[in-house]
């Protein structure tokens, strides 16, 4: 049986698709082929692959040439289960963690829920007030498998994520990561991970775009998609399994530019994340005061 041995935890938005997919590259690395199975995130709801069987079968194909076995779930730092459940699976396990401005992470997650269809107001600015809401169980769009995912000033907390996960794992077993020097020198950052990971040189030089913003050219089809699966989920019916709605959807997809929001939505973002960002400076010891300019 073979399980992994890191984690890319998250956070979500802060580049770890890019990451996940640049290890699987990697010869001696093998990636979950399934991004996200949130297996041990039990106080989350993502029952796919809750069953340990099934988790395991995702890792079947991994072989002694792969020194490092990864997969990457953008919830379990936020989950307050999944880091202790996986220290108590796999107690030598390692983490990568990527991060960025809680203020860009918020605006980007918001979008990808929009895109994802478990977001109902394309707003940014007035799904940040429903948060209050949607905390009392209220406002939950029909799509959203996990609520807690639309309380975007929680989930995009990662000084307090970060101080969590430290007082949880030895630091010499967390590799810390954030999105804007992998921008300003993919590769350097990119070595840093090669070593944390105890693996060689791969030679890459090239680290292209992953998971840009996107749009649906057509709202409707993805609503259809998704209200056909979750009938199907709740029915116990397998589906047909012809790959249809996913090659449709795939047509459905465009990139776009980022949203931009407006200023005083901005100042707004900053007040609320300061103490936050103020709190992952004192946990990495790294000045961060350039995101609440």
């Amino acid at each position: 049986m073979t399980l992994p041995n890191f984690f890319i935890p998250g956070a979500a938005k802060c580049g770890t698709t890019a990451m996940a997919h640049w290890l699987a590259e990697h010869p001696q690395v093998f990636m979950s082929p399934v991004k996200e199975p949130h297996h041990f995130a039990s106080d989350m709801n993502y029952p796919e692959f809750a069953d340990q069987r099934t988790y395991e079968r995702l890792f079947r194909d991994a072989s002694e040439v792969h020194r490092a076995v990864g997969e990457a779930s953008v919830w379990y730092l936020y989950s307050q289960q999944a880091v202790p459940n996986i220290r108590k699976a796999i107690p030598d396990s390692k983490f990568i963690v990527m991060l960025r401005n809680p203020v860009e992470m918020a605006v980007a997650l918001h979008e990808e829920a929009v895109f994802a269809g478990y977001e109902n107001e394309v707003r940014f600015e007035r799904a940040w007030t429903l948060q209050e809401a949607r905390r009392e169980g209220r406002k939950i769009p029909f799509r959203c498998p996990e609520p807690r995912l639309l309380l975007y000033g929680e989930a995009c907390r990662l000084g307090e994520q970060v101080e969590r996960l430290q007082r949880q794992v030895d630091a010499s077993r967390v590799l810390l990561v954030f999105l804007e020097d992998v921008r300003k020198d993919a590769r350097a950052n990119w070595l840093n991970v090669l070593e944390f990971l105890g693996l060689e040189d791969d030679g890459r030089v090239a680290f292209d775009s992953v998971n840009q913003a996107k749009e649906r050219r057509m709202p409707m089809l993805k609503w259809i998609n998704d209200v056909y699966r979750i009938t199907r989920e709740r029915a116990g019916f397998p589906g047909l399994n012809t790959g249809t709605f996913e090659f449709i959807d795939r047509l459905n997809r465009r990139v776009r530019p980022r949203g931009k929001i407006p200023e005083s939505m901005q100042k707004e973002l900053i007040a609320h994340f300061t103490p936050d960002v103020q709190l992952l400076e004192r946990v990495t010891g790294r000045d961060l005061r350039h995101w609440l300019s």
